[in-house]
């Protein structure tokens, strides 16, 4: 059939040819809907495709929401979209007129847990890492972390420390990317402001604590002390910053999370054995990773997807082929039928032998 891709800004190569491949080769034709806000890639992608694909097989169309939401109401079999929850219930409820499937990769906010038995530099140096990828812009980056109570103030420290070691000052190293635009930085701005103006603490990692210093980018900014209902610890944040919450015991970490929508993924740090069943048993979440971070979704042979709030159904590798196959059953008989055995009326010879063999 005719498989839909609606793509976003963040990685837009990657999450458009993912799924594209997958489509392919379960023998689909494909129509791709790139992002409004990377308009850029998009013409780009219009012209290779048409460049290197039949018109009839894959085609790109570029516009803008109200492109998407005629879109997303066309009667495809099936339909990908990857982005915010609030679209995706209107990809959802677009799609369901048409009664087709559709397979949404929601993100929201992926917790970390750092355990008591993992020390928090070890942490701190493997976070950096997760959560300055794409300048947090990414839908598996952690969204927060909940740390013992006591070692706070030392993660934040290690931290801090590990991403000036990496990035140095983000202005001048193309390495730490840029946010996207203007109102996602506005956005970003106003959560810390918000926080701040609550009582959360404030940690810059660096030269400068005032944002503007850093032009188009934002660097990684910790908060602690981050009030219940902020917007900070309510919406996903798809950005460079990272609110740490302090817990003492494990049940209050796993209480906070399962309290909460179910997550795209869950990472946890520490070296204790008994934390991968009891994480695997008491927690749902679309991926489980211990001790590391983000790194599963370039990971082909693994399903990709979410649960619940943070989507439905699954792709890449073997896994995209299924989604995007349908499983149809073909039954053939021969000319002699055994079936007729069994037609009625059922007070036929072999009915009655069939009863005194049973004892009836």
């Amino acid at each position: 059939g005719v498989i839909g891709i609606i793509a976003p800004w963040n990685y837009p190569l990657l999450l458009t040819l993912g799924p594209l491949i997958g489509a392919l080769a379960a023998g689909n034709h494909v129509l791709i809907k790139p992002s409004e806000l990377s308009p850029e890639f998009g013409r780009l992608l219009a012209r290779l495709i048409d460049q290197y694909f039949d018109a009839g097989l894959v085609a790109v169309v570029n516009g803008d929401v109200a492109l998407a939401q005629n879109f997303s109401a066309l009667p495809f079999q099936h339909l990908v979209f990857t982005g915010s929850v609030e679209v995706g219930r209107a990809v959802m409820r677009a799609a369901s007129d048409n009664l087709t499937p559709v397979t949404l990769e929601l993100g929201g906010k992926s917790p970390v847990v750092i355990d008591r038995s993992m020390p928090v530099r070890e942490a701190a140096e493997r976070l950096v890492f997760a959560k300055c990828l794409n300048a947090g812009q990414t839908c598996v980056a952690p969204d927060y972390i909940l740390c013992p109570d006591d070692q706070v103030s030392d993660f934040v420290q290690h931290f801090l420390s590990e991403a000036k070691r990496q990035y140095g000052d983000i202005t001048q190293n193309d390495d730490y990317t840029a946010i996207i635009n203007q109102a996602q930085r506005k956005r970003l701005i106003a959560y810390v402001d918000e926080a701040k103006a609550a009582g959360a603490l404030v940690f810059v990692a660096g030269p400068s604590d005032e944002l503007d210093y850093y032009g188009n980018k934002l660097p990684p900014i910790l908060l602690t002390n981050v009030p219940e209902g902020s917007r900070l610890l309510e919406d996903e944040i798809f950005g460079p910053l990272l609110p740490i919450i302090k817990y003492h015991s494990l049940d209050e970490a796993l209480n906070y999370i399962n309290d909460r929508p179910q997550p795209l993924a869950l990472y946890v740090f520490g070296y204790e054995q008994q934390l991968r069943p009891l994480f695997s048993r008491k927690t749902h979440s679309g991926a489980l990773m211990f001790n590391e971070a983000v790194i599963h979704v370039g990971m082909p042979n693994l399903p990709f997807g979410g649960v619940g709030n943070s989507g439905m159904g699954h792709y890449h590798g073997r896994y995209g082929f299924e989604t995007f196959s349908k499983l149809k059953p073909i039954i053939v008989k021969q000319r002699l039928s055994s079936l007729k055995l069994l037609y009625p009326p059922y007070k036929s010879w072999l009915v009655n032998l069939i009863l005194r063999v049973f004892g009836r």
